[in-house]
């Protein structure tokens, strides 16, 4: 994971990051994602946009009250 954290442009790590911060703190909310990565509140949505696009993470509510979980496996 190291070297293809080395590797990764800036957009790659930041949706990692944010994606490994909300698995293991699934629920968080979006200012609280904010705070925690020191990211302003538009970076902080484009980033949880894309993952949630990307089916990598699940949203529920509305910005900037809505909460990130993990998304679920394929049945």
């Amino acid at each position: 994971r190291l070297v293809d954290d080395l590797l990764a442009d800036a957009q790659t790590r930041d949706l990692n990051n944010i994606e490994r911060f909300i698995v293991a703190n699934p629920g968080v909310s979006g200012r609280t994602l904010q705070r925690k990565a020191h990211m302003v509140a538009g970076r902080v949505k484009a980033l949880t946009d894309d993952l949630a696009t990307q089916g990598r993470v699940e949203t529920v509510g509305e910005w900037p009250r809505a909460k990130y979980y993990p998304a679920r496996p394929a049945a």
